[in-house]
């Protein structure tokens, strides 16, 4: 298996933990909570932050609007999930999941990385604050007419809706985008299912440069949605699918892959209860399963059938580590 590992380094003079897996290098920025760079297996920088101008439209679609997840907006004191800001603390809870906290907040959110893909739950929200999950960045770092995007609902589109003019929208459980001639797509998506508007189109930050943005939880008229009361444990994963898509198939297997990532919940982001295993409690308790890992995370296999820590079967083990 590839070795997952996350380490210390520095982009654009700003502190990140750098998460090198299988499919991609993810650059989180300490202070801001967010990722400033996602790299693919060739190298191409999907968000390609940079921090000056950090707030200037519509120049910083080129620069400082870029990230993953930007979520919580506001005065230069309130930005958070966004990276180039500083108001946010970050820490490693293990060799696969950082934890953020907001400062001078109880907010937290988590992020669990595995060699394919990584998820983020949202643990607390206080005080309450309503936020979006988004993307913003050139796609395979190269943002043109070639740019092409697709969603759970509408299907493969080349089409280059304008952001805040003509943006699609939509209610979407995923969202990918990927770049003409490039061999995979970089894709977002919720868990659970929600009922939240989102919304997606082109920036144009220079003649020759921008950003795609994709909101989900937010409409156009900047109405942030998604809130405490209904997604306080929402969760999201983002990450590289190895398919360029040029028509309704590779859109159709591409889809089949995320719907795969996004209905595996469990195993990407529940820890072992290991306590309740010992005393029994546990539905699984008395199976005669063993351990494995699978993609850097704990599951039991029993008569080569896998499950996970809530007892729910998920596949077969041959499946699951060809994938």
């Amino acid at each position: 298996a590839f070795p997952l590992s996350i380490t210390d380094t520095v982009y654009e003079d700003r502190a990140q933990f750098k998460i090198t897996t299988q499919r991609a290098r993810y650059f989180y920025d300490k202070n801001g909570g967010a990722f400033s760079r996602i790299l693919d297996s060739e190298g191409k920088d999907w968000v390609h932050f940079k921090k000056d101008p950090l707030a200037s439209y519509p120049l910083s679609g080129a620069a400082g609007y870029r990230g993953v997840p930007d979520m919580f907006g506001g005065t230069s004191t309130q930005m958070a999930g966004s990276p180039g800001w500083d108001n946010c603390a970050s820490a490693l809870v293990n060799d696969s999941i950082i934890e953020t906290t907001v400062n001078q907040s109880q907010t937290k959110w988590r992020w669990v990385f595995t060699e394919t893909y990584a998820t983020m739950t949202m643990l607390a929200i206080s005080p309450a604050r309503p936020y979006r999950f988004f993307y913003g960045g050139p796609p395979a770092d190269h943002y043109a007419t070639t740019n092409y995007y697709g969603t759970d609902s509408l299907g493969y589109r080349t089409d280059r809706p304008v952001h805040n003019q003509s943006d699609v929208k939509g209610n979407w459980r995923w969202w990918y985008v990927g770049d003409r001639g490039v061999k995979r797509v970089f894709f977002m998506g919720q868990h659970e299912k929600s009922v939240h508007p989102d919304m997606f189109g082109f920036m144009d930050a220079t003649a020759t440069d921008g950003m795609a943005v994709l909101s989900m939880g937010r409409t156009p008229d900047q109405t942030i949605y998604l809130t405490e009361v209904n997604n306080l444990r929402a969760t999201f994963s983002v990450g590289f699918i190895g398919r360029e898509v040029t028509g309704t198939g590779d859109h159709a297997l591409v889809a089949d892959s995320i719907a795969a990532i996004l209905d595996n919940k469990q195993i990407s982001t529940a820890a072992a209860p290991r306590s309740a295993l010992k005393t029994g409690s546990h539905p699984l308790a008395r199976m005669p399963a063993r351990c494995i890992l699978i993609n850097a995370h704990v599951a039991l296999v029993n008569n080569g059938r896998l499950y996970n820590f809530a007892g729910k079967y998920t596949g077969n083990i041959t499946a699951a580590l060809r994938d």
